[in-house]
């Protein structure tokens, strides 16, 4: 049940890239032309949502600020939950004692198999 992709290019000269991704209801970018310029990128496309169809789109950046966007986004289609994954709820929150961003959790099946495991 992966909700995150790992999205892989190379380009002829170094380059910051923008990965933007969308599942017909919003869209977010995962990296917005960060980072140190480089050939060869890989970046990690989280935040998706369970049984959607997402579109991933690439825009790179080079020293001389050139744009360029693939002409083909990637399409990227997350699997349903598990039905016996259990019910997550908050019980409390306090937004300012949070970090940013998505929270990134293990939820393990057992002991004995882990989440690479799962489904």
């Amino acid at each position: 049940m992966p909700l995150t992709g790992l999205v892989s290019f190379e380009t002829d000269d170094a380059t910051v890239s923008r990965i933007t991704v969308s599942d017909g209801e919003r869209h977010w970018n995962v990296r917005d032309f960060e980072g140190e310029s480089t050939s060869f990128r890989e970046h990690i496309a989280a935040g998706m949502r369970p049984d959607r169809n997402h579109i991933i789109e690439i825009t790179v950046r080079n020293a001389s600020g050139s744009e360029f966007r693939w002409s083909e986004a990637i399409a990227f289609a997350t699997d349903s939950l598990p039905d016996d994954l259990p019910e997550l709820t908050a019980t409390a929150s306090d937004s300012n004692r949070m970090e940013p961003g998505s929270t990134v959790f293990c939820v393990r099946k057992s002991a004995r198999f882990g989440p690479a495991d799962y489904g």
